[in-house]
């Protein structure tokens, strides 16, 4: 990594991750907010969020940016980056795994099983844009 500097705390980029590429340069790269949780995104990755109600292959754009990086700067919004838009397009639906939820009381013959799955989006990210 000759040649390249940033300017956050080792712990910043130990939570956040640095994304580098194979040259050794910093690729661009964003924290977005989808449904209360927060994931790290690059151009052309694919990401399963909760459940949104748009139809596959229609193009939608987030706009709550929580950090861009491009190239060596940094931006961190309080609490969103102001016009920060990162473009995605969404794929499909899903069901994740099943989850199983058991609960057992001994000496009772008193036990139930439920299970669910939970229904998930898939999102391409076409663009990172300040």
């Amino acid at each position: 990594m000759a040649g390249v500097a940033l300017s956050v705390t080792p712990n910043f980029i130990g939570k956040v991750g640095v994304v580098l590429s194979a040259q050794g340069g910093l690729k661009m790269y964003a924290v977005i907010e989808v449904g209360s949780k927060q994931y790290n995104v690059k151009k052309d990755d694919i990401i399963e969020v909760e459940r949104e109600a748009t139809p596959a292959g229609k193009e939608i754009a987030i706009d709550k940016v929580l950090l861009v990086s491009k190239d060596k700067q940094l931006e961190v919004g309080k609490p969103y980056v102001k016009g920060a838009k990162v473009s995605v397009l969404v794929l499909g639906e899903k069901k994740a795994k099943k989850l199983i939820s058991y609960k057992y009381r001994r000496r009772k013959s008193s036990h139930w099983e439920k299970g669910h799955r939970q229904k998930l989006t898939r999102l391409q990210v076409k663009e990172i844009s300040l």
